[in-house]
């Protein structure tokens, strides 16, 4: 128990309070520094977002177009596999969209 005591009080309390204090008002300080620097950047350069995710779906291999739901006509971002306006799924929307087609066209395309 000796040792455990002789250990505790040659710890510098003080200091590392003032350096762990010192520490979150640093990070606060960054934090505050970035979601304003964030903001005022984008909002200076609106095509910003719209480029990265663009670059992010590029990479991943997902669509880059919109899609216009053929029931209710609504303008879909590409990466949506449903419609916004609930009225159903992508891919069964135009898989009936192609049939009908096919049905009032006689089967031409």
């Amino acid at each position: 128990m000796g040792d455990m005591g002789t250990y505790l009080d040659s710890i510098d309390w003080g200091g590392g309070l003032l350096v762990g204090g010192l520490a979150v008002f640093i990070g606060i300080v960054v934090n505050w520094f970035l979601q304003a620097t964030m903001d005022e950047t984008l909002s200076v350069v609106p095509w910003l977002r719209s480029r990265i995710a663009t670059a992010i779906r590029n990479r991943e291999g997902a669509p880059t177009l919109p899609w216009i739901c053929p029931t209710c006509r609504s303008v879909n971002d590409p990466a949506a596999d449903f419609c916004y306006r609930g009225c159903g799924a992508r891919v069964e929307l135009e898989h009936d969209f192609a049939e009908e087609h096919a049905v009032q066209h006689g089967g031409r395309g």
